[in-house]
């Protein structure tokens, strides 16, 4: 049992690897869904609303598990930083399946893999005051340039404006914050307490949307359209997610949130390669736009990420 558990301790990059090819996956799954490919489209309200209601769920559940194991440390300042962290989480859903939802997977993932690590190095450069080698600094920066490069060419079918892309930077930054939160919630109170937190958060930031009122008629509106097609697809998204996003959260209970992060990039790999077995296959499923120039400035942004995350592991 030790030496599995050494053997995990001084692989976590295999953990980060395996989470994000099921958060990838996961986006697949929800690009389908949203886009009402296969069944009526589920809205992005609706879809981070329910993602985040999940953590309303967990929690009382947490309490009852805590009444007998004791793990749940009841300190409402440390507690802040879970909750806030899963507000962030699911805020950054809303906008994310705001974009997904008419962009392609591809494109809109890439960005997002290039916002993370940037705006989380920034946030702990600027606040925390950590600081990373020239090595990790380009290889960042190799992560953004493969971000924004996706993002620059596009056809007639598959735009991505100015306004998407500022959407899931900003996306990104609240995945960022919600990283940094996470981080400092797991090193206050473990990893369980902590996490049982940050699915309070989860709660909270899905009750947030009711404030706006177009929010709260795609939320409301969800369980008439709903279809077992589409709620088959939504649990198989959730348990994708879900598992993937525990093996990246423990992930960054063995190493610095900010490398953690900066894997993020592999997703553009899995969902690249995925999109376009489902281009190819399945057209009828999910269309990515995969031929000349913009094949090669895929697979060009893909290098770039690749690049980047050598750099960074080289640099630690």
């Amino acid at each position: 049992m030790q030496t599995a558990f050494d053997f995990i301790l001084r692989n976590w990059i295999l953990i980060v690897i395996l989470g994000n090819f099921l958060v990838a996956a996961s986006n697949v799954v929800s690009k389908v869904i949203l886009s009402g490919s296969v069944a009526k489209p589920i809205p992005p309200a609706s879809y981070a609303f329910i993602t985040g209601v999940w953590g309303l769920a967990v929690f009382p559940f947490a309490i009852v598990i805590n009444i007998w194991t004791g793990f749940l440390r009841f300190d409402l300042w440390e507690g802040s930083f879970g909750v806030l962290a899963g507000m962030f989480f699911v805020l950054s859903l809303w906008l994310f399946y705001s974009v997904l939802e008419k962009g392609e997977a591809s494109r809109v993932l890439t960005v997002l893999v290039g916002a993370i690590p940037l705006f989380t190095f920034l946030l702990k450069f600027g606040v925390l005051g950590e600081r990373l080698g020239a090595l990790q600094i380009l290889g960042f920066g190799f992560l953004v340039v493969g971000g924004v490069l996706v993002s620059l060419k596009k056809s007639n079918d598959h735009k991505f404006t100015f306004e998407a892309l500022f959407l899931v930077a900003l996306a990104g930054f609240g995945f960022s914050m919600g990283g940094v939160m996470t981080e400092a919630i797991f090193r206050l109170q473990g990893f369980l307490s902590g996490l049982a937190w940050v699915a309070l958060g989860y709660g909270f930031g899905a009750l947030a949307p009711l404030i706006l009122y177009s929010a709260r008629q795609q939320i409301f509106s969800f369980p008439q359209s709903a279809e077992q097609r589409n709620m088959l697809m939504f649990f198989l998204d959730k348990v994708l997610s879900i598992s993937g996003a525990l093996l990246v959260k423990f992930a960054i209970t063995l190493q610095s949130v900010t490398l953690v992060n900066a894997f993020e990039g592999i997703k553009q790999f899995f969902v690249l390669g995925l999109a376009a077995l489902l281009s190819f296959k399945y057209p009828q499923i999910l269309k990515e736009e995969l031929k000349g120039a913009v094949l090669w400035e895929k697979i060009l942004a893909a290098g770039f990420v690749a690049a980047g995350i050598f750099l960074l592991v080289l640099g630690k």
